[in-house]
């Protein structure tokens, strides 16, 4: 087995360079630092408590803490005090600086799951585990702080008055059952958004597998915490603590890298590519309710041009029997002999759209509302404003 010293940080390398390549994917798609969301922010604090957690855990690897055999008891030195006082010291800061991470890397995690459910029934299970997420960080904090040992100076003081202050049996309990469910709880949104989604089958899988990881999460959790109660005094649990942090810094950066990689080795997108669209518009005479026509006194036809995704004008005509299109400047009425020759009143709406053109990872799942904008990470954007036009029916009852 590799040392602690050899494995925390090589798992540290491997995570300074995902998170590496996730800032400088984030920076190729929104094409500015100064436009990096709320989950880029929130990565910066996580990262640099996982950089605590890393340092902190190999000193208290060669510490001795306030977590003492009774048959050490009697053999303690003002020396010997003095150390387990730094080392318990370090113990508080290794396992704050875990807990940041961990519930860091949950809520890049949901802004991520937010970003993918817009327009989607299950955002309101996002907006849920967002809730239970965040409630119980701050109930296991309050517990932490203020419950469970009592004085606080107790949790490095040598000997202590209260096993909890050394053992912690309570709030790693606590720790546990709320860690373990919530990640349970998140692992349940994407995986059936993947399964379900449009997307090809090989697709699927890789997404699948990178969203997994999260089961492995749930295993080191699972496995620190066993050997935190069953060998309190052995140092496995410091290599579990450090597996489960460096796991969920890749599992919220991960998603993140797909641009870079996208344009490292020349991959396709994992979105669906949208057509080249064009632009129409047109304008009818107007027939009034009263028998009247309002007519533009100078017609001019008008050819709108809108570049597509490669960059090149499309032009192209929509023309009807009897119709122009024209600018209108001043409106005149006719009569009403000359208003049977026109269409009746019919109102025009317009409708615009913006097809983001990004590669990106998009899951075109059933039940996604056709108008919803999406966003996620990706490529380069190139964005085409689209404008439909339609009739939309008058009633023949309308007034003046």
């Amino acid at each position: 087995m590799l040392s602690l010293l050899a494995e925390s940080w090589t798992w540290y390398a491997v995570a300074v360079l995902i998170v590496i390549a996730r800032y400088v994917s984030r920076w190729l798609h929104l094409g500015s630092f100064k436009r990096f969301q709320t989950e880029d922010y929130v990565m910066m604090v996580v990262f640099g408590f996982y950089t605590c957690l890393i340092i902190c855990m190999n000193i208290v690897a060669h510490l001795d803490t306030n977590l003492i055999l009774p048959s050490d008891s009697d053999s303690l030195t003002p020396e010997s005090i003095t150390l387990r006082i730094r080392g318990s010291k370090y113990v508080l800061i290794v396992e704050q600086s875990m807990i940041m991470t961990i519930w860091g890397c949950k809520i890049c995690l949901l802004l991520m799951y937010r970003n993918l459910t817009f327009g989607l029934k299950q955002r309101w299970a996002v907006k849920v585990v967002g809730i239970y997420v965040v409630v119980n960080w701050v109930i296991m904090e309050i517990l932490y702080f203020g419950v469970w040992c009592r004085p606080f100076p107790q949790y490095w003081a040598v000997p202590v008055a209260n096993t909890q202050c050394s053992a912690a049996t309570h709030h790693l309990i606590v720790n546990a059952v709320f860690n373990i469910s919530s990640d349970v709880m998140m692992l349940c949104i994407p995986l059936p958004l993947l399964i379900n989604s449009k997307l090809p089958r090989t697709k699927k899988l890789i997404l699948c597998a990178l969203f997994s990881l999260g089961i492995f999460v749930i295993l080191c959790a699972v496995l620190n915490k066993y050997y935190s109660f069953a060998h309190p005094f052995s140092p496995l649990w410091t290599f579990w603590y450090i597996r489960e942090a460096s796991t969920a810094i890749y599992v919220a950066n991960m998603p993140m890298c797909w641009a870079l990689i996208r344009r490292l080795f020349n991959l396709r997108s994992f979105m669906l590519s949208s057509n080249n669209s064009r632009s129409r518009s047109k304008s009818f005479p107007l027939t009034s309710h009263r028998g009247g026509t309002m007519l533009t006194k100078d017609v001019q036809t008008v050819d709108e041009t809108v570049k597509n995704a490669d960059g090149k004008k499309d032009k192209s005509w929509w023309d009807r029997e009897g119709y122009v299109r024209s600018e209108s400047e001043e409106y005149i009425v006719r009569t009403t002999a000359e208003a049977m020759k026109v269409p009746k009143l019919e109102v025009w709406e317009t409708k615009e759209f913006e097809i983001d053109r990004e590669e990106s990872i998009q899951f075109a799942t059933d039940g996604q509302d056709p108008n919803a904008k999406r966003m996620y990470d990706g490529g380069d954007k190139n964005t085409t404003t689209v404008t439909v036009t339609k009739p939309k029916p008058i009633a023949n009852g309308m007034g003046s």
